[in-house]
């Protein structure tokens, strides 16, 4: 009797270590098809002798790396305006820009530098935010 217990219970057992192990299944339906394109204008530099860093260099390379980017190579800009009121839209239009970035750096009296920039949605023609932030 007692072994027809102890075979029930290692059978039970074993249906139960069968039932218990599933498989984990992740179907992607849907992703991006293409990367936003973007203008990354070269900032204005307005200070003495050369920039130590082309800003808007590293911020096109890593918009671009988050592969949700697509900047627009500099020699392909119809212009290089520095200020939002200066933007030709049906320009940037045209070549199929949806947002562009453009700004100033200052060197202040402290030695920090100062980044003014602007973020304009082409499409809308408007203004979609600004920041300036002081750092060495």
């Amino acid at each position: 009797m007692i072994k027809r217990i102890l075979l029930g219970m290692a059978l039970l057992l074993s249906f139960a270590a069968q039932t218990a192990n599933a498989a984990l299944e992740l179907v992607i339906t849907d992703g991006i098809d293409s990367a936003r394109p973007i203008a990354i204008v070269p900032f204005k530099w307005e200070g003495e002798g050369k920039l130590p860093h082309d800003v808007s260099a590293v911020i096109a390379s890593d918009l671009q790396r988050s592969g949700k980017f697509s900047p627009v190579a500099t020699s392909k800009m119809p212009q290089t305006p520095y200020d939002a009121s200066d933007i030709n839209f049906e320009a940037w239009t045209s070549i199929g820009v949806d947002s562009l970035l453009t700004g100033t750096i200052v060197k202040n009296a402290e030695g920090n530098y100062e980044v003014s920039y602007q973020l304009v949605d082409v499409v809308r023609g408007q203004l979609t935010g600004r920041q300036i932030k002081g750092s060495k």
